[in-house]
């Protein structure tokens, strides 16, 4: 069987176009290799079996491509490329702990080894941003700079702290609707962070084709994982009480759950076991 992440409600999906994109994406994914793993735990980092390393593979070798271009390009005393070299180098590194501590099994999925080549290609596209930051002929003044590290930092902080969130609370109160902490006034954090992070790239790049790149993978990628998602989600008995309180990934400042925020939620669904290991 196959999931997309988030989906699994089994209701017919909004009919809209985005909703029948993941309907067509889950469709042909079922023919192309995508399979869910059947395991008690997730495969190892690396290898070429699951969605999930074919990822980590590429998240893993931006830093050395990117370096790789600083050398070619001869700009190792240029400071745009390396500011650049330092952000999408943690994020990669950043990502592979994340799978170490807090993975997401929403990619973790069986690939045809020419389903994992073209995953990895798929992802090794952003490196055309990479070389159109490293060669770019001028640097980028201190005020982009400063955007592209703030857009960035922001998105690091939302994009892993919401995994994190996420995956302690499905450990230990799965068949509830995760609607405090990061989630309290956007649905998607996950989601926003990463626009986030890419976002800083796309700014570091002053270049039109970065935008191209990033704004389909949001379109064609993440806003059908999303309407989804949502769709999952409207099974809960306060899901519509959550979401005229957020935003599904503008975070909705005006939304509060003050008796979500500062009150320490019991770990429902948890052993006597895993509570005290929590302590």
């Amino acid at each position: 069987s196959f999931s997309i992440p988030g989906l699994g409600s089994g209701k017919r999906p909004v009919p809209t176009p985005l909703c029948r994109s993941s309907l067509k994406m889950l469709h042909v994914a079922r023919h192309v290799g995508l399979k869910q793993r059947q395991a008690g735990e997730v495969a190892a980092v690396f290898g070429f079996q699951t969605l999930n390393q074919a990822i980590n593979l590429h998240k893993f070798m931006c830093f050395f491509v990117v370096l790789g271009m600083i050398i070619v390009a001869e700009k190792t005393e240029s400071l745009t490329p390396c500011i650049y070299l330092a952000m999408h180098g943690c994020y990669g590194w950043c990502w592979i702990l994340k799978y170490l501590y807090f993975p997401d099994w929403g990619f973790e999925m069986n690939l045809w080894p020419a389903t994992f080549i073209f995953c990895f290609v798929s992802a090794a596209v952003h490196w055309v941003t990479s070389w159109l930051i490293v060669t770019a002929k001028e640097e980028a003044t201190p005020l982009i700079v400063t955007s592209a590290l703030m857009s960035y930092i922001i998105g690091m902080f939302m994009m892993y702290v919401g995994d994190g969130q996420k995956y302690i609370f499905l450990k230990y109160r799965k068949g509830h609707l995760l609607r405090e902490g990061i989630f309290t006034h956007t649905r998607n954090p996950n989601y926003l962070g990463e626009i986030l992070i890419y976002l800083g790239y796309c700014l570091l790049s002053r270049h039109w084709v970065p935008w191209v790149i990033c704004v389909s993978f949001w379109i064609f990628l993440f806003a059908p994982n999303i309407l989804a998602k949502e769709k999952s989600l409207s099974r809960y008995p306060d899901w519509e009480a959550y979401k005229s309180h957020s935003g599904a990934l503008v975070p909705n400042p005006f939304g509060q759950w003050p008796e979500i925020s500062k009150k320490r939620q019991p770990l429902t669904g948890a052993t006597e076991g895993s509570k005290q290991k929590c302590r």
